[in-house]
Order: C-alpha cells, then structure tokens, then sequence
C-alpha cells in the first residue's frame, strides 16, 4: 500500500499519494479489528490500544485533510492552521473551511471508533 502510494506521487498516474491515504487508514483499522490471529481472535482487542489507534489514525487523518483543505483553499503561499484566514478559493454562503475540517476530523474518528465496536461485538458472539 505503501509504495503504490509513493508510486502514485512520483509517476505519472493521474493522482496523488496524499488523496489515496486517508482510505489507507480506515483500512488499516477495518483490518486490524477484523483479521483472526492463530488464536480466534483480533488483532486488536484490548480497550486502550484501541483508542490509542483510533486517535492516532485520527491525528493522521485530520492533518492530511487539513493540508489538503489548505492547499485548495488559500495556495501554498499562506501558512498557519486557520483556514478562514485569506480564503481564496471557497464560497461566500455556507459553512468556513475551519467547521467542514473539524467536521471531517470528527466523521474520521467516529467511523474508526464504530468500525472497531462492530469488530469487537462480532468477536464476543
């Protein structure tokens, strides 16, 4: 997954690294929740390593959406973490950059969080 992804970025595939990621990660913990192990059970079953998990693929998540949003919105000559400031490319009526990010951030981590519940419930049938 890795290095389809570096190949996206470095070729001429018509994409780009930073667009297939995201999907990576909500792979990544479907399948960590869900693969058996030699034991009849997850890979992940424990509570804590859970949320762990889920804030840190969440973390990930939120900072390439955020990156993303930045690039498209206000060009890579603003820095700083403020969306609204200096919009550039974004509508006059509707939600800020800022609330549709945190919002995303927000759809992210609960998709994780429900992913791994419905892993664990299937476990304990």
């Amino acid at each position: 997954l890795v290095l389809f992804t570096l190949r996206a970025d470095l070729g001429d595939v018509g994409t780009s690294g930073r667009y297939i990621l995201p999907l990576y990660l909500m792979c990544l913990i479907t399948y960590l929740a869900s693969v058996e192990t030699r034991f009849s059970r997850p890979l992940i079953t424990s509570r804590t390593i859970s949320r762990i998990l889920i804030f840190t693929l969440t973390l990930g998540n939120s900072i390439a959406l955020h990156q993303t949003m930045r690039r498209y919105i206000t060009g890579i000559d603003v820095i700083g973490w403020n969306l609204n400031k200096n919009a550039e490319w974004w509508w006059k009526v509707g939600p800020s950059p800022m609330t549709i990010w945190m919002l995303g951030t927000i759809a992210f981590g609960l998709t994780a969080t429900l992913v791994l519940q419905m892993a664990r419930v299937r476990v304990e049938q």
